[in-house]
């Protein structure tokens, strides 16, 4: 493990590196983590358009919508230095690239999916995952995980459509999970309370990394 002194010198010469447990260590493998947070943060669903295009002015909003846009503007910074850390790293700047470590490092790109899908996009990706999971070999998953590999056919993966993609993070972290000898179960679990939870309307669900 690289202590933080020596992560703070790799990250001051512009070295890419991407906080991660041995869980996500697993996944990064499968599935580019900086690839996942750059197609995520660039994503703007209809509801996001239309409150940044609405002409009602500020003082007209609610707290919560007032706080939707503050997260929407954040995400649009991230967004772009995201997309240069993950695709023209030679061309980040030594601020940007501990800005794109530390962004990472404190958020969840499974909250982020949450705040980007609408209940029934996530029903639809739980459905399709589980559904592919339950019919599904090791073997399978992996050429299906394969085939769409960013780190392998990148642009496959940046033209899948957002539920599709939601779908791809699923199974992949499903077999991330059996390849690392870790119980099915919890995923299994995990798909199970989420879609629970979606139904209840709930904003928010707890997820482990």
């Amino acid at each position: 493990m690289i202590n933080s002194m020596m992560t703070k010198r790799l990250l001051e010469k512009k070295t890419k590196i991407i906080p991660m447990n041995h869980y996500d260590a697993v996944l990064n493998s499968i599935l580019s983590l900086d690839i996942q947070w750059a197609k995520w943060l660039a994503y703007e669903p209809e509801s996001e358009k239309n409150l940044c295009n609405s002409s009602i002015s500020i003082t007209e909003l609610d707290i919560e919508q007032l706080k939707k846009l503050k997260t929407m503007k954040e995400q649009k910074m991230y967004s772009e230095i995201m997309n240069k850390y993950a695709f023209h790293h030679d061309q980040i700047t030594k601020e940007e690239n501990i800005l794109a470590y530390r962004y990472m490092q404190s958020h969840s790109i499974f909250d982020l999916i949450l705040q980007k899908l609408t209940k029934e996009e996530l029903e639809l990706g739980n459905k399709q995952a589980t559904l592919f999971i339950e019919q599904s070999s090791k073997e399978e998953m992996k050429n299906y995980l394969d085939n769409i590999n960013p780190n392998h056919n990148l642009d496959n993966y940046l033209k899948m459509d957002m539920v599709d993609a939601y779908t791809f993070y699923l199974i992949a972290r499903h077999y991330a999970l059996i390849s690392d000898k870790l119980s099915t179960e919890i995923l299994d679990s995990e798909l199970n309370e989420n879609l629970s939870t979606i139904r209840k309307g709930w904003s928010k669900v707890k997820y482990n990394r």
